[in-house]
């Protein structure tokens, strides 16, 4: 079973690259490298691939994602303090950059049907440690088919 990582190279993503390739899985990591770069997978054996590139190049996640039968979603700024610093490009890439996955997981035509996304940088902070005046709506989260939501990804063009 072939599954892409993207984020592959961050501290969860690393360590999950590892599990994968221990447990017999060939694991694809997506990694821009902005954030290090491949050390903690050194020595690891054949079954990983390592591609260079960013979560919103769409024809690069759609020429990856079209040969593999899961996609495991970890890229993005991470952290409430990094993204308030930097709202932009957190925007862009936690958002934009997670939209662009989905799209090429649909366009891809990727084997994979069940997508979750558990990031406090994506979703938000718990109600109790937002700022004063910051909106008190909690997000919800993407439904899969498991969950009687529909398609993760569903309706994307």
């Amino acid at each position: 079973m072939r599954i892409a990582v993207t984020g592959g190279a961050g501290y969860i993503g690393s360590t999950l690259m590892r599990r994968l390739t221990e447990e017999g899985y060939t694991a694809i990591s997506i990694d821009n490298l902005t954030r290090g770069d491949y050390a903690p997978l050194r020595g690891l054996d054949g079954s990983m691939e390592l591609i260079v590139g960013d979560i919103r190049d769409l024809n690069l996640l759609m020429e990856v994602f079209q040969d593999v039968d899961a996609i495991i979603h970890l890229a993005a700024i991470p952290g409430l303090k990094a993204c308030d610093e930097n709202p932009e490009e957190a925007i862009s890439v936690n958002i934009y950059g997670t939209n662009q996955v989905l799209r090429a997981a649909v366009r891809g035509r990727c084997k994979a049907h069940n997508l979750r996304l558990q990031r406090r940088s994506l979703w938000g902070a718990e109600i109790s440690t937002r700022r004063r005046g910051a909106s008190t709506k909690t997000p919800k989260p993407i439904r899969s088919d498991e969950d009687g939501g529909g398609e993760a990804g569903g309706g994307l063009p």
